[in-house]
């Protein structure tokens, strides 16, 4: 039995259905869209949250593009 428990053979391989990793996909959203949502916080006076909600992405998503274009 290993210190941690489970099987050794399986350490650091994805798990069953997993096959697909994060670099290997697009992005979820396109640049432009990204952009064109930093302006509209910017611009539109509405809070973030509320342009957030408009768009259908988290707040965080937003919160982190605003960081990236700045």
């Amino acid at each position: 039995m290993t210190r941690f428990g489970g099987h050794p053979d399986t350490w650091g391989k994805p798990l069953k259905g997993d096959d697909h990793h994060a670099e290997d996909k697009p992005p979820l959203y396109p640049p432009e869209f990204r952009a064109e949502a930093v302006r509209l916080v910017r611009e539109s006076g509405k809070k973030m949250a509320e342009v957030a909600r408009d768009l259908g992405v988290s707040t965080e998503s937003l919160r982190n593009w605003i960081r990236q274009h700045e």
